[in-house]
């Protein structure tokens, strides 16, 4: 509520990290219910960026392989703070000991050869990235990288791009992206979460008619006539601005 578009504009989150990257912090917005599931990843994401608390394995100590999907997703559930996307994909892994250490997914095009997401011929996304938690992979994003470019290629894939929130990843000149030969290309505009009940939802979680479908389950007075602002207002929804992405290619 306190955060909302209501009170605070869409720009607020987003002013707050530029006037921090202008003083050298990097300022990590997190929102409530990434607090409440997702301590324990939210921990070891701070502990890697101060570098401490972690277990460091270099990636030459591991195997990478390709893997399935099915276990990407299981990974990401449980060590990337947004989840596994459900989407068409090729995943890889690295492997210590038998034990998946890291993995990396990215979209596959669809049988004409676009990206399902952009619409760009030939092009593929990273989708998600993550080490298990509380270990610090040295040089593992990129032998994950390049151990899949190969596989991409013989795929037709000729781009790769990829997204960092900069609601974790504020500096657009300084992550593994950058430093792998990505070329930042920019960042996008703020764009809104639903806030329901605690819970922060995509924003095509609350379409016009999901939230008209909900006001009648309610029992609530609404008309055909009722914007979606009306009727968020109704059900209690509030609008929650993020900072945006960064684009790399």
């Amino acid at each position: 509520y306190w955060h909302s578009e209501n009170l605070v504009g869409k720009d607020y989150h987003l002013n707050k990290t530029k006037a921090c990257l202008e003083k050298g912090i990097n300022l990590i917005h997190i929102f409530e219910d990434e607090f409440e599931n997702g301590f324990e990843i939210l921990k070891s994401m701070i502990l890697n960026r101060l570098r401490i608390g972690t277990t460091k394995l270099y990636a030459r100590e591991t195997t990478c392989k390709m893997i399935d999907p099915r276990i990407e997703s299981d990974f990401m559930h449980k060590n990337h703070i947004r989840g596994s996307r459900q989407t068409k994909k090729i995943c890889f892994g690295l492997y210590h000991k038998n034990t998946l250490a890291s993995a990396i997914s990215f979209s596959l095009p669809d049988s004409k050869g676009y990206n399902v997401k952009s619409s760009t011929l030939n092009e593929s996304e990273i989708l998600r990235y993550a080490n298990l938690l509380n270990y610090n992979i040295v040089g593992g994003f990129s032998k994950l990288l390049f151990h899949a470019i190969p596989e991409l290629e013989s795929l037709g894939v000729q781009t790769i791009t990829t997204f960092a929130n900069v609601r974790y990843s504020p500096n657009p000149s300084d992550n593994v992206y950058i430093k792998n030969g990505f070329e930042f290309v920019n960042t996008s505009e703020p764009t809104y979460w639903w806030s329901y009940n605690f819970k922060t939802y995509h924003r095509f979680s609350f379409r016009k008619g999901v939230l008209l479908q909900m006001a009648r389950e309610k029992g609530l007075s609404i008309s055909q006539t009722d914007t979606e602002n009306i009727l968020a207002e109704k059900l209690g929804l509030e609008r929650i601005y993020d900072c945006g992405h960064h684009k790399y290619m």
